[in-house]
C-alpha cells in the first residue's frame, strides 16, 4: 500500500531527527526532554513507522533543531548529508 502525504511528513522528520541525534551525539532520551515527550512515546515514533507524534511535539523538536517545521517534514537532499 502506497504511503500517505501525511506519513511521508512523518518518515521525513523521523530522518531530520535522527541525523541531527547522530550528528551531535545526542541521546533520544535527553531529545525527548527537551522537547517536553516522554521518552516511550519519543522513542516508539523513532522506532516504528506508524507511531506519530503531535504537531507541537514536531514544531519543539523543528525549535530545538533550528530549523522550520516545512524544513523538518520536507524530504531530505544531498545537501543534508555531509562527508
Amino acid at each position: 500500500m502506497p504511503a500517505t502525504q501525511s506519513g511521508l511528513k512523518f518518515d521525513y522528520a523521523r530522518a531530520r531527527i535522527q541525523n541531527y541525534l547522530d550528528d551531535h551525539e545526542i541521546t533520544r532520551e535527553d531529545f525527548s526532554d527537551e522537547i517536553l515527550v516522554k521518552y516511550p512515546t519519543f522513542n516508539n515514533f523513532m522506532a516504528d513507522d506508524s507511531r506519530k507524534l503531535a504537531i507541537t511535539a514536531l514544531a519543539k523538536s523543528a525549535q530545538t533543531m533550528g530549523i522550520t517545521y516545512e524544513k523538518l517534514i520536507s524530504p531530505l537532499g544531498p545537501e543534508d548529508y555531509t562527508l
